[in-house]
């Protein structure tokens, strides 16, 4: 059950570029002063929320898979019907979301639908990310993940997921990296690689991002578009869009893939402590397991209150009693 959430994550989130739509009216929760900003100070605010990402307290969105089918047919080539099944599960369905954000540290939660952001769905999903500390929820039981394995890199996915929704769609870039020359910004992603960006304005409001390879558009054409749309005044969601819709590469061309609307957001009045994205928040007694992933292996907690090595790096399973630090 864990890696099934796990995979349908990764498949919407890893192979194609991760958003969120929610349907319904776009609501105005503004938490500060701070977020009322005139209309002259969008486009310099859009430019930040990408070098300079904001602390966001709440926001409330919901996803929408644009992908085409051949898309699905191309998964089903390279990996299987098996991974083409979750996608075509996914595809043009809505899926609803409420978190936070505060540098690296995040949660991201799923829930039922939009009249009900803080009633989550049935499997309990939860991922987040404090200070050293990774961890998901599932219906009943928690997973911590300490150095490289399946839980640390799911929580960096998603974090890449909610760093889309807040940072105007630009999901891969490192934000220390990003330098504006006027419309235009140089970047490197999280793994190094170099990006472009030239942003487009229509009645004084970003319109429309472009995004290549390489240094410029002279050594690539742009791989992937993204098109904001804003509310109406623009500054009802404090500088940020309502919609934005992501295009990619298909062998037709750039073609609509994900479609990210914006429900709600709370900027944060000062900087988020680490604390306020504890697990602890979220512990309840529905919780009955406790898994932790470290590079030594799977460790699990018996209903006696002793620790057990489930499986090694070398996928034996073994049932000694150990410390999860210990290699």
């Amino acid at each position: 059950m864990k890696m099934m959430t796990w995979m349908k994550f990764k498949l919407a989130l890893v192979l194609g570029t991760a958003v969120l739509l929610t349907g319904g009216i776009v609501g105005v929760a503004l938490s500060s002063d701070k977020t009322q900003r005139p209309p002259g100070d969008i486009v310099v605010f859009f430019k930040q929320a990408i070098s300079a990402p904001p602390d966001v307290e709440s926001f409330v969105a919901g996803q929408r898979d644009l992908r085409p089918q051949d898309y699905v047919a191309l998964i089903t080539k390279l990996q299987g019907p098996a991974a083409a099944s979750h996608i075509t599960g996914d595809r043009g369905a809505m899926r609803f979301y409420s978190g936070a954000r505060a540098g690296t540290n995040y949660f991201l939660r799923s829930f039922v639908n939009s009249n009900s952001p803080y009633v989550p769905n049935e499997n309990g999903f939860i991922s987040g990310h404090a200070g050293t500390t990774s961890y998901e929820f599932s219906k009943n039981s928690i997973s911590y993940g300490f150095g490289s394995n399946a839980i640390t890199g799911g929580v960096r996915a998603l974090l890449g997921m909610v760093r889309q929704v807040l940072d105007m769609g630009v999901g891969e870039m490192n934000p220390d990296t990003v330098v504006w020359n006027g419309n235009e910004f140089s970047a490197q992603t999280d793994y190094g690689a170099t990006r472009y960006g030239e942003l487009e304005l229509s009645n004084n409001l970003p319109s429309s991002l472009k995004i290549g390879m390489g240094g410029n558009f002279l050594n690539s054409p742009p791989y992937r578009t993204i098109q904001y749309i804003y509310p109406d005044p623009p500054t009802a969601l404090g500088g940020f869009p309502c919609k934005i819709i992501m295009s990619g590469e298909t062998e037709e061309g750039l073609k609509p893939s994900m479609e990210i609307v914006l429900q709600s957001i709370h900027l944060a009045a000062r900087p988020i402590h680490v604390e306020f994205f504890s697990p602890d928040k979220f512990k309840t007694a529905a919780i009955l397991l406790t898994n932790i992933y470290t590079d030594a292996g799977l460790f699990v907690y018996r209903k006696d209150g002793k620790m057990v090595l489930i499986s090694n790096q070398n996928g034996k399973t073994v049932a000694i009693p150990r410390s999860p630090f210990q290699k």
